[in-house]
């Protein structure tokens, strides 16, 4: 899953933007002034779905403006964007129109229906800095039926043309949801927002929630505590992820209660596992680290044999791969989904075993508390709290290449 966290640094752009949707047709209709924060800024490139048109650009410190496509981003329009240097704040006012999501996408996440709508950063919705990088806070109308709903990791309320979402937060985008039909439950401080015309699994999922909420404020909540969280379910089958203490379900009707701990702990461990740049190496922690709470989170409610057939599988998924390093020194670039949520884990859970689980305990709570955001600072941490030997192994297992899934190399 994706960490794109909330961050307490200021953002690099404010949004304030009216939307109109037509959930029939799946037509939209939007207007931004984009407020650019970041003084550091003077040339920008945004991405917009390429199934949107007219689109208009303007400002009065913008020295030149392109809109084009080019190989390997077909899918999207890149506006180009130069602004003057110096003056102080700068305002960009972008509009446009289109069916944004003529066919289903592939992961069914984004998505217009006559009685519901979720949208986030993969569909482009909204023009996005181009390095995925920037963040921002948005104050947003939208114009939509009077008996619709929305849940996001900002906050809504109610306006006489629909709905109007803020999030003075900086966070990487903006996720929401809105349905004329959600099923809303409250419960032990979830709100749970369901799509389905089934509660099975329900309550199933309110009491993993809790256990997860509590487990992880006793562990990491010296400094802050996990806020209330807003669950939405879908009826797609696959592809959940969270934004914050927006957590989004596929259909948890038959989910089985192992893969759901996990799921929900990892996800809720991303309120602290979640400072190393998403798009770099250094993404690695925000979800090796992750995962590595939820298979713990595993243990301490199911016991030490389903936490090691977790293992087990991890080893085995990654057992004659050709993958690459965990991280070396002088990388940048983000590593796969097997090296993140795989090998990332299998290394962590060598770490466990060597220092012992009071001692690893003790680093895992430092990473997390203090909101370790690169490998060196990992490192130095390691060494402070489990000395030089140890953490050059340790540096050597995050070097290697590839992987026969057994225990690192002695």
């Amino acid at each position: 899953m994706i960490a794109d966290e909330q961050s307490s640094t200021p953002a690099d752009y404010h949004y304030q933007g009216e939307l109109k949707v037509d959930p029939i047709s799946g037509f939209i209709k939007a207007s931004w002034q984009i407020d650019v924060l970041n003084l550091k800024i003077s040339t920008v490139r945004f991405f917009l779905r390429n199934t949107l048109g007219h689109i208009e650009v303007s400002g009065s410190s913008i020295l030149n403006k392109s809109i084009s496509q080019f190989k390997g981003m077909e899918n999207f329009w890149a506006i180009d964007i130069t602004l003057e240097k110096n003056v102080g704040a700068q305002h960009i006012s972008i509009s446009y129109d289109g069916i944004l999501i003529p066919e289903p996408m592939d992961n069914k996440i984004n998505s217009i229906k006559a009685d519901s709508i979720e949208l986030n950063v993969d569909s482009l919705w909204y023009p996005i800095d181009a390095t995925f990088s920037k963040t921002l806070t948005v104050d947003l109308d939208i114009e939509i039926g009077k008996d619709w709903v929305g849940v996001s990791s900002g906050e809504f309320s109610k306006i006489d043309k629909g709905l109007n979402l803020t999030n003075h937060h900086a966070a990487l985008n903006i996720p929401f949801a809105l349905s004329n039909s959600f099923m809303i439950t409250k419960k032990y401080g979830f709100t749970v927002y369901d799509l389905r015309n089934t509660s099975k699994g329900l309550d199933e999922l309110i009491a993993t929630a809790s256990f997860c909420k509590k487990y992880l404020d006793d562990l990491y909540g010296t400094k802050q505590k996990l806020p209330s969280a807003r669950l939405l379910l879908t009826t797609r089958q696959s592809s959940g992820y969270a934004r914050n203490n927006y957590i989004v379900f596929t259909d948890v009707s038959n989910t089985k209660p192992i893969p759901q701990t996990k799921f929900v702990c990892h996800e809720m461990a991303h309120f602290w596992s979640s400072a190393g740049k998403f798009d770099t190496v250094d993404n690695w922690l925000n979800e090796a680290f992750a995962e590595y709470v939820g298979i713990m989170a595993v243990r301490k409610r199911y016991g030490e044999s389903d936490y090691n057939k977790l293992i087990s599988g991890y080893r085995k998924q990654i057992k004659g791969k050709e993958l690459s390093a965990i991280w070396i020194a002088g990388e940048t670039e983000r590593k796969s989904y097997l090296v993140q949520y795989r090998k990332g884990p299998v290394a962590l859970f060598w770490l466990e075993t060597t220092l012992g689980r009071e001692l690893f305990g003790k680093f895992i709570k430092h990473y997390m508390v203090n909101s370790i955001a690169t490998t060196p600072e990992l490192i130095s941490a390691l060494e402070e709290i489990a000395g030089s030997s140890v953490t050059e192994r340790f540096v050597s297992i995050l070097g290697e290449y590839s992987s026969n899934g057994d225990k690192p190399r002695e």
